[in-house]
């Protein structure tokens, strides 16, 4: 077993790999997560596929065993738990491996090559020195690295991405502001539309960030998991360009905003402020607002609030989005003020 575990983690049995490497192939190659399911529902890097080599109980259990009884027990009790998962885990790679081919050959399931595969598990070590190993006998077509540091790093970049990183140049940051229903995020997906760069905040958390902003989405990451999302969105944008952010707070439903990108946002060197007209009667009508009126002095609040529902479904707004992109040349320009209209 020592002699087995020895092969397996020595420097040149499976070739190792930086973080930034794995971020920067992206979708180009796969990512296999050995981390226990809990661990990979805490936070994982995007794209990545859990192939556990145990489940969250046989974890601690070999952990203890490490701790109260030595490396010896704790790789015999390993061993015994992973064994009937390596095939489970070789298929799932193999699969991930065709996914990424098929999307290199346009659809065809062809490839330019070989594809890189990156093993993960928390530090780099035991788990996924073995699974790398497994993979690299087994796997055809495919060159198998290890990821060095693990998730453990890969957290620890994800934490650092969004400040000022080595001198490293960012992007300037518009943060587009304006109250709720305004049509903020439409506005950033319009953006999107004509080629600008944006971070969708409240998309990446499954949330429109509003007092109900959870009804009708997806369940939201993790705050750590999130995070992790937003720092590859602005490790890929270019640095030489603008980004477009919608203004948030410090928490988007349930998901923290990165501290450093919160402040990115609150020195922003340009805001952009949509304004709607509020007048209510001219855009619902006088005999409509009088029923909405009579309702609620009724306590008919279903009728309320399906009035008021229709009003907002109905409402268009327009942005001269074009221009507002043009503004961003103007010098010591601080504040600019899009006026919606109907």
């Amino acid at each position: 077993m020592e002699r087995f575990a020895a092969l397996a983690t020595a420097p040149s049995a499976v070739p190792r790999a930086a973080v930034e490497a794995v971020v920067d192939a992206g979708a180009r190659a796969a990512l296999v997560d050995v981390r226990s399911p809990g661990e990979h529902a805490r936070g994982r890097a995007p794209r990545a596929i859990n192939a556990p080599l145990f489940d969250d109980d046989e974890r601690a259990a070999v952990g203890t065993a490490y701790k109260t009884r030595g490396r010896g027990e704790a790789l015999v009790l390993g061993m015994a738990a992973a064994a009937p998962r390596l095939e489970a885990i070789v298929e799932r790679a193999k699969r991930a491996v065709e996914t990424v081919a098929t999307t290199r050959g346009n659809g065809d399931g062809e490839d330019d090559g070989e594809i890189d595969v990156y093993v993960m598990c928390f530090r780099g070590g035991m788990r996924s020195s073995c699974v790398g190993w497994l993979l690299k006998e087994r796997l055809r077509g495919a060159r198998v690295h290890v990821v060095e540091g693990g998730y453990k790093a890969f957290r620890r970049w994800a934490l650092e991405r969004c400040g000022p990183t080595r001198g490293l140049p960012a992007p300037r940051v518009c943060v587009v502001g304006g109250r709720t229903g305004v049509g903020k995020t439409r506005a950033l997906l319009a953006l999107r539309a004509k080629g600008e760069q944006i971070i969708d905040l409240e998309g990446l958390a499954n949330h429109a960030g509003s007092a109900f902003g959870w009804v009708g989405r997806e369940p939201q990451p993790t705050s750590e998991h999130y995070s992790n999302l937003v720092a590859c969105e602005w490790h890929a944008l270019d640095a030489s360009r603008w980004v477009f952010i919608e203004d948030e707070g410090p928490h988007v439903g349930r998901c923290s905003v990165d501290p450093l990108l919160f402040e990115r946002m609150r020195n922003a060197p340009l805001v952009l402020r949509m304004v709607a007209p509020r007048e209510l009667v001219k855009r619902l009508g006088g005999d409509r607002v009088r029923d909405i009126r009579e309702k609620l002095e009724a306590g008919d609040f279903t009728a309320v609030a399906e009035g008021l529902l229709e009003y907002y479904d109905d409402v268009r707004f327009h942005v001269d989005l074009v221009h507002a992109v043009r503004l961003i040349g103007v010098p010591n320009l601080h504040q600019v003020i899009i006026r919606a209209t109907h």
